[in-house]
């Protein structure tokens, strides 16, 4: 059994060809809630969960990108952060949910089963966390605030609600321990340091029988770049491959970044130099191939 981790930024193509080379009970996907954000009305926002839904579901792509409901609830001054009507009503859905104190696994199972995916998508923990991030005139937002804006390089402080309530859903749990391999799947520097803060989930990783394998991210976005330079780490590969190196056994990059080889040769990890592509789609099933031989 391979557990695939994945966070709020998920390369749809990879993902999908991922999935579809691997049988349906070999495999899990594993939420990680790091980007989890509430907005200004209280609606609880999972980007991981929604951006899931969006590239595993067999809906049409119109249905999966329309704004209808968006746009009115702009208009009644409810939200601002720009999102599709399926995440929205999502969103909405759990928030609802969760404050009814009902189990986040069968939320998850009612919602793929209602958009007809089949692959099992399972929450990390609950309840959910909140990230609030903190700016350099004190000014608190949440992550949709300052992913595509200029906020960027004002970012102080980064931290979540609660932290030291929340606790591995017990399934999941048992998946993770019972896995042969986990596969951390492009995930950004925030998530790292997320599945660090949270002691039985690191436990678990650190004490894990299998092999944990991160696929890092193609290349690294500016707001990984500042959450790496807040955590006091190199705002690079290298900076992210030592942060994460007490996880994970081994690492799998781009063969065009060898010089990560050089930069980590005190690093006790296995690097795996891949040809990593993430749009052409006979390439993308190339790299796929060099995976799944690494995931054997």
């Amino acid at each position: 059994m391979i557990s695939i981790l994945i966070d709020g930024f998920i390369t749809e193509k990879l993902l999908l060809s991922l999935t579809k080379k691997l049988s349906e009970d070999s495999f899990v996907i594993v939420s990680i809630p790091s980007f989890d954000c509430e907005t200004s009305s209280g609606i609880h926002i999972s980007l991981a969960f929604n951006n899931l839904l969006k590239v595993l579901s067999p809906e049409k792509k119109r249905t999966k990108y329309e704004y209808k409901l968006f746009h009115f609830l702009k208009k009644l001054n409810f939200i601002e952060n720009k999102q599709t009507d399926l995440e929205l009503t999502v969103s909405m859905l759990q928030t609802i949910w969760v404050k009814n104190g009902l189990p986040l696994r069968a939320f998850y199972e009612r919602i793929t089963r209602g958009l007809n995916i089949s692959t099992t998508i399972l929450p990390l923990l609950e309840p959910l966390p909140n990230l609030i991030i903190e700016l350099e005139d004190g000014d608190k937002k949440n992550f949709l605030d300052v992913i595509d804006g200029d906020l960027t390089e004002k970012i102080k402080k980064i931290s979540y609600d609660e932290l030291d309530k929340i606790k591995l859903v017990t399934e999941t749990k048992k998946v993770l321990e019972n896995s042969d391999k986990i596969l951390l799947f492009q995930i950004s520097p925030l998530t790292v340091y997320f599945l660090k803060s949270i002691g039985t989930l690191k436990k678990i990783l650190e004490t894990f029988k299998g092999t944990i394998l991160y696929l890092l991210p193609k290349k690294l976005r500016q707001i990984d770049k500042k959450f790496l330079s807040i955590l006091k780490y190199s705002e690079d590969l290298t900076g992210l491959i030592q942060m994460s190196q007490e996880q994970v056994d081994a690492v799998i990059f781009d063969e065009k970044q060898r010089y990560l080889i050089r930069e980590l040769s005190d690093v006790k990890l296995t690097l795996y130099p891949t040809p990593y592509y993430i749009k052409e789609d006979k390439k993308i099933n190339e790299f796929i191939e060099s995976l799944l031989k690494i995931l054997e």
